[in-house]
């Protein structure tokens, strides 16, 4: 499956793809920084997820409507932390709305994999979903399994350094500060987890 992602949220895209590229088991993702640069592309993608993040450009529905177009047997998901944006993603065009709510890499991957056709992993949203027991004494579900310290490591530096090639560019001040905080709170979150792993289980740091 090829999959194109169009996302004015640099270096945010560039984790998402690599992180759904994983959960498709190496189908490749390309990334797109606007409508403009997909729509001017061979357009041969299965699949399109469109955010509605760019400001200035082409909208995100917009978007939709014209990869509809000229991709007319597309599957296009659109893609938005604003709730209720289905009502303008659906008629648009796209065939699945996903609401930023919860693991974004976790819902899209589970999303592409049905429609692919093939089961998720285990302890992700959709499996968890589909094999919950109805019966009124059976356990209650698992939720999905939060990434380890590991895993989140390896996901914050690789933010991280997508960050520094973005700052060594000439990036708008104000929106590298903004990605700065982020990255600090992520950076706190993992130590904060690392700290939390040891032996006296409450969090503190050692004085």
């Amino acid at each position: 499956m090829k999959v194109a992602l169009v996302s004015g949220a640099y270096p945010r895209r560039e984790v998402v793809a690599r992180g759904v590229s994983h959960k498709l088991g190496g189908d490749p993702v390309y990334t797109f920084s606007c409508i403009e640069d997909v729509l001017i592309s061979s357009l041969d993608y299965e699949v399109f997820v469109v955010y509605n993040n760019f400001d200035k450009k082409m909208n995100g529905i917009d978007g939709v409507r014209e990869i509809r177009r000229a991709a007319p047997d597309a599957y296009i998901v659109g893609v938005s932390a604003i709730p209720y944006m289905e009502r303008q993603f659906t008629p648009a065009g796209a065939d699945r709305f996903l609401l930023l709510a919860g693991n974004e890499i976790a819902e899209l991957g589970d999303l592409l994999l049905k429609f692919a056709g093939r089961p998720p992993k285990p302890n992700s949203p959709a499996s968890a979903a589909t094999t919950t027991p109805i019966a009124a004494t059976a356990p209650k579900p698992v939720a999905p399994e939060e990434p380890t310290l590991a895993e989140q490591l390896v996901h914050t530096l690789e933010r991280a350094r997508l960050l520094l090639d973005y700052a060594s560019g000439s990036p708008d001040p104000a929106e590298l500060q903004r990605y700065v905080r982020v990255m600090g709170v992520e950076i706190e979150r993992v130590i904060t987890r690392y700290y939390e792993s040891k032996s006296n289980g409450n969090g503190q740091r050692p004085k």
